[in-house]
């Protein structure tokens, strides 16, 4: 429960791949880069979910090192 709500009344998103790894078995989504991407995304994961109460967007806002980055 977090702040009253069953977790699964979340969509829990993010953009980047790297920001999500490891968490793919506890249902966090991928949505992409960028604003298009993501409302995209977003709205597509939303039409198929009936009892979201909140999305929860997670990540660094383009803070990795270069090394990180996908070309």
């Amino acid at each position: 429960m977090v702040g009253g709500f069953p977790c699964s009344e979340f969509l829990i998103v993010h953009a980047a791949p790297i920001e999500g790894y490891g968490l793919e078995d506890l249902g966090v989504v991928s949505l992409g880069v960028g604003k298009v991407a993501a409302a995209v995304r977003c709205a597509e994961l939303l039409n198929h979910r009936e009892s979201v109460r909140a999305v929860l967007l997670f990540g660094v806002a383009g803070a990795f090192p270069a090394r990180h980055r996908q070309t």
